[in-house]
C-alpha cells in the first residue's frame, strides 16, 4: 500500500511539474505575441 501511495504521489508531482512548465511556455509565447486579450489562466 505504501508503494502504491508513493507511486501515485510521484505521478501527481510529475503531472504538476509538466503543467507548470507548459503554463510558463504558454505565458512566454503570449508575452512575445504581445496579445492584449489575456487568457483566463493568467489570473489562476
Amino acid at each position: 500500500l505504501a508503494a502504491l501511495l508513493l507511486g501515485s504521489l510521484c505521478l501527481v508531482v510529475s503531472i504538476g511539474i509538466i503543467f507548470k512548465v507548459w503554463q510558463l511556455a504558454t505565458y512566454t509565447a503570449a508575452l512575445e505575441k504581445d496579445n492584449p486579450q489575456q487568457p483566463l489562466w493568467r489570473y489562476v
